[in-house]
């Protein structure tokens, strides 16, 4: 266990979301008494990379590729396509990803709330697009890094679920680090990305339903 009761937290971590590094992140996690890293070095890289497989898991899962976004310019870690004939033309999505160890949804309730550490990840959701469309997916997974993924003979399992909400068309929030809802029916598998991408295909609203 990482980690020692009587040492300080360090505050410093508190706001820690998914990839973003705070400053001196491996002193923070060491004298975070919550946090059981595997190795502090790389804790939060390490978050970055559970959160890639799982999204990339479901795309293959789903007949699509899952394409990292090297240089983040556009404010979106990955493209998610789906090929087509030649003759007709792919179906893309633009994710971003945000993973967090803070909390875990409840999931008896209707939503449950993240807060964005940076305003303009909230203004890049919230463009309205005409293609690729955009959506913002939220992973709650275990301080214990450990207990990450199991397996057995015949599966592996990743601890513990990733939920998806599209933001577009929302009012920008005055906030420097906006709170979002997302639906806690909103959960991200294989049959809810191909749901996204006909919903897109057929030109309807992801937000449809949504308060």
């Amino acid at each position: 266990m990482v980690g020692d009761n009587s040492t300080r937290f360090d505050p410093r971590w508190r706001d820690a979301l998914g990839f973003a590094l705070v400053p001196d992140s491996d002193l923070a996690i060491a004298q975070n008494p919550r946090i059981a890293a595997v190795n502090d070095l790389t804790f939060f890289e390490c978050l970055e990379q559970l959160q890639e497989a799982y999204v990339a898991s479901v795309a293959a899962t789903s007949g699509c590729l899952y394409n990292p976004l090297m240089c983040d310019v556009y404010g979106f870690d990955a493209l998610i396509v789906r090929k087509q004939p030649p003759q007709v033309p792919e179906l893309s999505l633009y994710v971003q990803l945000k993973c967090t160890t803070l909390m875990k949804p409840d999931t008896s309730r209707e939503f449950f709330s993240f807060k964005l550490k940076k305003r303009e990840s909230f203004e890049r959701l919230a463009v309205r697009r005409t293609w690729p469309k955009a959506v913002l997916l939220v992973m709650a997974t275990s301080p214990h890094q450990a207990t990450w993924t199991f397996s057995g003979h015949d599966s592996l399992s990743i601890l513990h679920a990733c939920y998806w909400v599209s933001l577009e068309g929302l009012p920008v929030l005055e906030s420097s680090q906006p709170t979002v809802r997302v639906p806690t029916r909103n959960r991200f598998d294989a049959p809810a990305l191909e749901s996204i991408l006909q919903t897109l295909d057929q030109g309807g609203d992801l937000r449809d339903g949504l308060a």
